[in-house]
């Protein structure tokens, strides 16, 4: 599917498959360091073979994963969104969104969770549960605009902070939660 970036900039979104094994190892060797930490949450340098299959051998299910490009001739991927449902509670997904850096700040990272919120939908999950860094100020205050809260279970102390999105968002009460909800429109309506 075909949407628009903030800017107007074309970029085209759908499933990943094993055959993007190495588009996603180039767009994760463009990665800064500090996006790296904040999507893994440790400093990670380069990723394995196992890590490489297991994002993107998908059943589309219990995991899915969608990518964007750029509508270029080199389709230069932009990013990564995906969700994992949870086995002792299936009605909850750990999501998480990765857009390289030079697209940060252009709405793909509302896009993704647009169809992530959209496929949840369809498959019967309800909370979208993020694991975020405590120092990305940016992704918590953003979920936080989003209608998401912090985990009534989550207790840990380790650097992170658990913020769960509703399936479906709340209804919009802020500029953010109004954006994603006119991206999750632009995706039904291109989904059909």
């Amino acid at each position: 599917m075909t949407l628009e970036l903030d800017d107007g900039t074309p970029v085209f979104l759908r499933p990943l498959s094993a055959e993007d094994r190495e588009r996603l190892r180039e767009g994760f060797e463009t990665l800064s360091t500090e996006t790296r930490q904040h999507r893994f949450l440790a400093p990670v340098t380069q990723l394995s073979t196992e890590q490489l299959r297991y994002f993107t051998e998908v059943d589309q299910q219990d995991h899915v994963a969608w990518g964007a490009a750029a509508l270029r001739e080199d389709g230069t991927g932009l990013g990564v969104g995906r969700w994992v449902r949870l086995r002792a509670t299936p009605e909850t997904a750990e999501f998480s969104l990765t857009v390289v850096d030079e697209a940060q700040g252009r709405g793909l990272g509302r896009l993704l969770l647009a169809v992530l919120v959209v496929r949840a939908e369809e498959l019967g999950v309800r909370t979208l549960r993020g694991l975020v860094s405590r120092d990305n100020e940016t992704m918590v205050e953003w979920l936080t605009r989003l209608g998401a809260a912090p985990a009534p279970d989550d207790d840990a102390d380790d650097g992170t902070v658990v913020m769960d999105l509703p399936v479906p968002p709340p209804q919009p009460s802020t500029p953010a939660g109004a954006k994603l909800a006119a991206a999750i429109a632009a995706v039904r309506a291109v989904a059909g």
